[in-house]
């Protein structure tokens, strides 16, 4: 054994058995004269010798020191030591550039995010989001990617999601959607991370990979089915045999990439059952071949359910696939007045799932003839509470009709539901949204009332999903729906379809915004291309809504979008928004009141602040009755926390 280890060995077991045995301890006493002829040579070794000298002079009380710097000299020694047994210069990794996935970052700037990624409990989604948006080239670390993939079976769904994209994006450079707060109101934006070797991520994927594996294992498979498509062709074959219920039906599905595995996806689609089947046929239907158009309408008129797989194209030959599908199935029941939830399921729904995205000629002749028949079967259904109930039919047709505006908004559909009547709604709010002006859709729609006009604007936004925000890239808006997603690559179990508008709204809806009170609408209209007189008025509904005194009063993040949006018109008066804020809730907490002036001063000033502080107090003096000293207390807590001068 080496000097050195035999040393550093020993002088371990005298620190665990303790000093009173080292006189005995022969052992070290040998090797402390093996170092004397080293000592002459070397200076460390005559320092470990001078040292093994001084430990066996030295009394029992003092020993204990002693062991243990000589122990510490002993582990630097053998570190300097260290080799890799390889020949040849070497040099420092390089950074990740695309080819490579290391980075020159300390471990304690990374530390956090690996952490996030490999325990668990509250406060990790932040953490991961942050590096998403403030430190992207953190996530190309191979340290980071280990614990990203080590981390797709995370307890918390959304944190396995943001994981799943978060990979896919490192190697398809697709943007990663994150939550963020633009401008005091929350916000989902859209970040593009770098990129690394998509081979070398592929190959960590595939590293340990067990087809008989749990829901990480399954992500693995569909990412690496998202990320290298056809590529991987061999490998899912390889997976054939052994892969297992879920991950088996991704497997399947993969094969579906190249044409010359159809013969092999029809024969599983014929052997297979459950999950496995149904992957088959999705991966089928993105073949339009005579063989597999025949077989998939056999296989479909004998089991409805698996129409829901003609989801996943956009074929006008399989539109007319559904629409036959779908106007045979009802012809079935047309006679009867309703029909069981269960019947509804297996026969009909996954037909009107089928219809996403279609526009061909038979489609648009099916909704022609169903829009036309004036009673339809209702659907019998049991609700939590044991009641039974029956709803139409009819909304579940013209809600895919509108997420097929959406999603490829066909020059058909729209054609066929121009010649419809105004009563269409949504559809036809959405048809003139994607293919007219912007004066042509307000002078259509502008001025209408009602909750489902407001439900139909607030899915027109910049770049999220029920929320307020702004695209920094584009600006752009879009209308937004989100749907239950069946593909087969989807881990979060719905989908958003997203298609922009043909021009920003008209501003003329701000004057409808302003009647209907809709306040969370305003930011659909850019500031930037509205007239001074447009921007007074919105700044002034803004003004009297803060100004409306209301039981309660308002959230300090409503208060700050309140105060925000009249800065961004333009509006230069501000008095008296907390004396009502005050009105509302008389007996306003020391808490509330720091808070609300905080959020004041941040966006006005303290000059402002003060005089509002000043008005406050007014009004407390004004009301204050029967000897109570509330005035004063609000006074002092305003001084206390700055908002007023000591002398008031």
């Amino acid at each position: 054994m080496n000097p050195l280890t035999e040393l550093h060995e020993r002088l371990a077991y005298s620190a665990v058995a303790g000093t009173a045995l080292l006189e005995d301890d022969f052992r070290l006493k040998k090797l402390m004269d093996g170092f004397a002829p080293l000592a002459q040579k070397n200076p460390v070794f005559a320092k470990l010798y001078a040292g093994l000298q001084k430990l066996f002079a030295a009394d029992e009380t003092a020993r204990g020191k002693i062991l243990l710097d000589l122990l510490g000299l002993t582990d630097a020694v053998l570190y300097t030591q260290a080799g890799s047994g390889k020949e040849g210069d070497f040099a420092p990794l390089p950074d990740g550039d695309g080819a490579h996935t290391v980075q020159q970052i300390r471990y304690s700037a990374l530390e956090p995010l690996v952490k996030a990624l490999t325990t668990t409990g509250s406060g990790r989604m932040e953490v991961l989001s942050d590096a998403v948006r403030e430190h992207p080239e953190y996530l190309c670390d191979h340290r980071v990617i280990a614990a990203l993939i080590g981390d797709l079976n995370d307890p918390y769904g959304e944190m396995a999601v943001l994981v799943f994209h978060i990979l896919k994006g490192l190697a398809t450079g697709e943007p990663v959607y994150s939550d963020d707060i633009v401008e005091g109101v929350a916000a989902v934006r859209a970040y593009t991370l770098p990129t690394v070797d998509r081979g070398q991520l592929l190959a960590r994927l595939k590293r340990g990979f067990d087809p008989e594996g749990k829901t990480d294992m399954l992500r693995r498979i569909m990412l690496i089915s998202e990320v290298a498509g056809a590529d991987e062709n061999d490998w899912y074959l390889s997976l054939l045999d052994t892969a297992k219920k879920d991950i088996r039906g991704i497997v399947v599905y993969s094969l579906g990439y190249r044409e010359e595995n159809i013969p092999l996806l029809l024969e599983l689609a014929k052997k297979e059952r459950g999950k496995a089947r149904e992957m088959a046929c999705r991966a089928l239907v993105q073949w339009e071949t005579p063989e597999v158009i025949a077989f998939l309408e056999q296989i479909l008129e004998k089991n409805p359910k698996l129409a829901v797989c003609l989801r996943d194209t956009t074929s006008d030959v399989y539109g007319d696939l559904a629409a036959k599908g779908l106007r045979n199935a009802l012809d079935k029941i047309m006679d009867e007045p309703h029909i069981p939830r269960k019947q509804m399921d297996d026969t009909i729904t996954p037909w009107i799932d089928a219809l996403l995205g279609k526009s061909s000629a038979d489609v648009i002749a099916f909704y022609a003839w169903l829009f036309a028949q004036k009673k339809l079967p209702k659907i019998q259904e049991t609700t939590y509470n044991k009641q039974t109930r029956e709803v139409g039919m009819l909304p579940l047709f013209y809600e895919q009709m509108c997420q097929t505006m959406v999603l490829t908004c066909p020059q058909p559909l729209v054609d066929f539901i121009d010649t419809q009547s105004g009563t269409w709604g949504e559809a036809k709010l959405l048809s003139d949204l994607f293919t007219k002006s912007a004066a042509a859709v307000y002078e259509t729609w502008g001025g209408q009332k009602g909750d489902s006009m407001l439900y139909w604007l607030r899915r027109i936004g910049y770049n999220a999903v029920g929320r307020r925000t702004q695209e920094e890239q584009t600006g752009r808006l879009f209308v937004t729906r989100t749907i239950n997603d069946s593909y087969a690559l989807s881990i979060g179990g719905y989908r958003e379809l997203k298609r922009p508008i043909k021009e920003p709204l008209d501003v003329r809806w701000v004057g409808t915004f302003i009647i209907n009170h809709w306040d969370d609408l305003f930011t659909r209209i850019d500031p930037k291309t509205m007239s001074e007189e447009w921007k007074q008025r919105a700044g002034a509904y803004f003004y009297q809504e803060a100004c409306t005194v209301r039981k309660g009063g308002y959230y300090l993040g409503v208060l700050h979008t309140l105060l925000f949006r009249m800065i961004e018109y333009g509006w230069q008066k501000f008095e008296n928004i907390l004396v009502a804020q005050c009105q509302s809730f008389y007996n306003v907490s020391e808490y509330y009141i720091r808070d609300m002036f905080t959020v004041y001063q941040d966006l006005l000033g303290r000059e402002r602040t003060i005089e509002e502080a000043r008005r406050v107090v007014a009004f407390y003096r004004s009301t204050t009755k029967n000897g109570s000293k509330r005035d004063q207390m609000i006074a002092d807590i305003l001084k206390d926390n700055g908002f007023l001068p000591a002398d008031g």
